[in-house]
């Protein structure tokens, strides 16, 4: 069942990255296919606010401003994905979010690997994470038939 939810949410991301074109930003994904609830990801306490200048409060507000604005553009409404497809649910956050960190390490392996081509002066290769499909891991050939 959990393979089964961090293939589904994997897939589904991807689709999302390639077909509507979302930016591959964590806090993005997060909302839009982990989380149920809008969560402040990264926000401070208030004593640790109480102790910031003004200027580091500027620049989290900026912060806050520039990503609500790229979830509005987007259309990332949390807990969405979760409400349509209510049986991820059953299956651990921790799995889901692993699913959308697999398909940041993938672009960032990639984008890494074009670098290095560049630097070395190999022509440029366009990747494509491909989609998770189902393996059968418990298949094996009886070789004492009863």
């Amino acid at each position: 069942m959990w393979m089964t939810a961090a293939r589904f949410t994997f897939n589904r991301a991807l689709q999302s990255i390639k077909k509507e074109q979302l930016p591959v930003n964590i806090k993005l994904l997060r909302q839009k296919f982990v989380n149920l609830v809008e969560k402040k990801e990264g926000a401070t306490s208030k004593k640790n606010q109480e102790e910031l200048s003004e200027e580091e409060k500027i620049k989290i507000l900026k912060r806050e401003e520039e990503f609500n604005n790229l979830r509005l553009r987007h259309n990332v409404v949390p807990g969405d994905f979760l409400k349509k497809h209510h049986w991820l649910r059953r299956a651990p956050q921790v799995i889901r979010d692993n699913a959308i960190r697999d398909i940041l390490k993938a672009y960032d392996s990639n984008t890494a690997k074009q670098v290095a081509r560049r630097e070395r002066g190999e022509k440029k290769n366009r990747f494509n994470i491909k989609f998770r499909y189902r393996v059968s891991l418990f298949c094996f050939n009886n070789p004492y038939p009863y």
